[in-house]
């Protein structure tokens, strides 16, 4: 084998471990029921990739939905999770 075969090897491997740790994390969060379901602009944002602005601008245009709790505007996951669906291409 290959310096360069077991360099990638090596890679897939840590990668595999990674994805595996984060799959078994998000599962035990969705079993326990402490998994977040309301997010802040700032969080949707982050969690869209895009800039918070962007993500308020959204909510303004009503190009996705809120939930407003005083001042504080949330987005639930469903809905993020929604408009990726939607959103590509």
């Amino acid at each position: 084998m290959s310096t360069t075969e077991q360099f990638m090897a090596i890679l897939a491997d840590r990668i595999a471990q990674d994805v595996a740790a984060k799959v078994i994390d998000r599962l035990q969060r969705q079993m326990s029921g402490t998994e977040k379901i309301l997010f802040s602009m700032a969080e949707a944002a982050q969690s869209m990739g895009l800039s918070r602005s962007t993500v308020k601008n959204m909510v303004r245009e009503r190009e996705i939905p809120c939930v407003r709790c005083g001042t504080r505007v949330l987005i639930h996951r469903n809905d993020i999770e929604a408009w990726v669906s939607n959103n590509r291409t």
